[in-house]
């Protein structure tokens, strides 16, 4: 007993020596396997930064999550890791345009982890900071693999694509703002624009406190929930085909036009607004207005200038006054 308790002891005490020769040798840092290297890799992140100089566009082409935002200086700023450093998203200005290009999608990358800090994302990321009052010609974003993320800008118009998720808040766009999710939620908050075209593949649609002058809003989900709250919109259609609407407290000047395929309808609108009620099969949903059953067809205050006209395929339409 007492010859393996001394062979454990030295075997701990050995494990001790060599992994405190690992921990003084950087061994603390975390590994994963890289398909393109075929081989394990050592995470280790990695920033540069530039002042890209005078720009009026932005233009992004890049596999990174992209953060684009308003503040006191004018600067780009580049996070990757050492793995794949050399595909690293780059930024260049050229002919007053603003160049996002390269990165490294988080794909590359085995899930398997081995390390003391397991890293959760090893995408690369860019921050853009525009100086604080900029007003840009134009923002467009051809792809980003991961959340894209835009604050505090202003621009004539903004073409935004993303993989995933996105967050526009605080924006200004003096024309046609329009944005395009694959496979991720939209957040539009607290922004402005003339025109709104909205279209997520496969994702939640939220959009407050903002403002859309023109009565073309499009705003659609092909597999998700839209949500609508405490907007101004001159009016247009929101649309699901597999997901509920929600629309609460919104001020629309003209028409507004719901339509879901497969889901229920929640209304919360101005009680001197128009109203159109319509199941396109009765014997798939009910109609409920101020807590009072009625058939579908159901309308109110068809004169005036303000309408709601709620259309569900196969689902419930409830309707609520402010």
């Amino acid at each position: 007993m007492k010859k393996t308790t001394k062979i454990a002891l030295i075997c701990l005490g050995l494990g001790l020596v060599l992994t405190g020769i690992g921990w003084l040798n950087h061994g603390d840092k975390s590994v994963t396997w890289s398909h393109d290297h075929r081989g394990f890799q050592v995470i280790e992140q990695h920033q540069t930064s530039m002042n890209p100089g005078t720009y009026h566009k932005i233009m992004v082409n890049a596999k990174s999550r992209v953060t684009i935002q308003e503040g006191d200086s004018n600067r780009v700023t580049v996070t990757t890791m050492t793995n794949h450093r050399q595909d690293a998203a780059k930024a260049t200005v050229s002919k007053g345009t603003l160049f996002i290009t390269g990165g490294q999608p988080t794909y590359r990358l085995s899930h398997f982890f081995i390390g003391f800090s397991p890293v959760s994302d090893t995408s690369d990321k860019v921050l853009v900071t525009v100086p604080r009052g900029t007003r840009l010609s134009d923002v467009t974003v051809q792809k980003a693999s991961r959340r894209l993320s835009l604050q505090g800008i202003q621009a004539k118009t903004m073409n935004l694509c993303s993989s995933t998720d996105s967050r526009i808040a605080n924006t200004k766009v003096a024309g046609r703002l329009t944005i395009q999710s694959k496979d991720g939620d939209v957040q539009v908050n607290q922004t402005q624009a003339k025109h709104l075209s909205l279209t997520a593949e496969n994702g939640n649609v939220t959009v407050m406190n903002s403002r859309v002058s023109a009565n073309d809003t499009q705003v659609t989900s092909q597999n998700g929930d839209v949500r609508l709250t405490q907007n101004k919109l001159g009016g247009g259609k929101v649309t699901s085909l597999n997901g509920d609407l929600h629309l609460q407290n919104n001020r629309v000047a003209k028409t507004l036009k719901a339509y879901t395929d497969d889901g229920d309808i929640t209304a919360h609108i101005d009680r001197t607004a128009g109203l159109e009620t319509r199941l396109n099969d009765a014997d798939m949903g009910d109609i409920s207005v101020a807590g009072r059953s009625q058939n579908s067809g159901y309308r109110r205050h068809s004169h005036a200038t303000s309408q709601y006209q709620l259309t569900s395929a196969d689902g419930d339409i409830s309707v609520s006054f402010w």
